[in-house]
């Protein structure tokens, strides 16, 4: 498996979205979200989610869909941008970037049902690019995959594996999407390998 120098974006990305939607357990409610429009289109397909897109729709248009469809009366927010951080909200387990526009940066969610890796490949084609790291101490398992397609700004979340490299298989089940404004999207891409297929990566 190759690490690579460049990865920091990527890895902010996949440790908060791993670490806000663990802290949303204790709090998620009994919201089907089914496959989030991902593969059905149902009510929008990606890179929208419940009629919510990155680089277009509002911090408070957000927040409106989302306290309507969960019950919420608020949303829980975060503003960490003095500090270099990131400014945004959760609602349940579905997780909001904004830019300093109050526009929607990204978004995330996990999907209801169960999604393997080739489905998404059936319906949006082979991913643009693969990224694999580790995340124990030392470039040290567990390890991380994500896939990245470009026509939608979108990054697939795989489950952590305990190996050295990543086993990557059409059965693969994917943990979390993730949507992205366009400019958001590529400077995250900077470290991705290409795809060559399922295998060892």
């Amino acid at each position: 498996m190759r690490f690579h120098k460049n990865f920091r974006s990527q890895v902010s990305i996949c440790l908060v979205f791993q670490l806000l939607s663990a802290c949303a357990q204790n709090n998620k409610l009994p919201v089907n979200i089914g496959d989030g429009g991902l593969l059905s289109d149902r009510p929008c397909s990606a890179p929208c989610f419940w009629n919510i897109t990155p680089g277009i729709s509002t911090a408070e248009e957000a927040t409106n869909i989302l306290s309507t469809k969960l019950g919420l009366k608020d949303c829980d927010r975060w503003d960490t941008s003095n500090s270099g951080g990131t400014r945004g909200m959760q609602c349940s387990d579905i997780t909001i970037d904004l830019d300093n526009e109050d526009l929607v940066s990204t978004i995330g969610f996990s999907p209801a049902q169960n999604i393997t890796v080739d489905e998404v490949i059936k319906k949006y084609g082979n991913p643009d690019g693969v990224f694999i790291t580790a995340l124990g101490i030392e470039m040290q398992p567990p390890i991380a995959g994500m896939l990245y397609f470009n026509g939608e700004n979108m990054i697939i979340h795989l489950p952590e594996q305990n190996s050295i490299s990543y086993n990557l298989q059409p059965n693969t089940s994917i943990e979390r999407i993730v949507y992205l404004e366009q400019s958001e999207y590529e400077s995250n891409k900077d470290s991705i390998q290409k795809w060559k297929g399922f295998g060892k990566y």
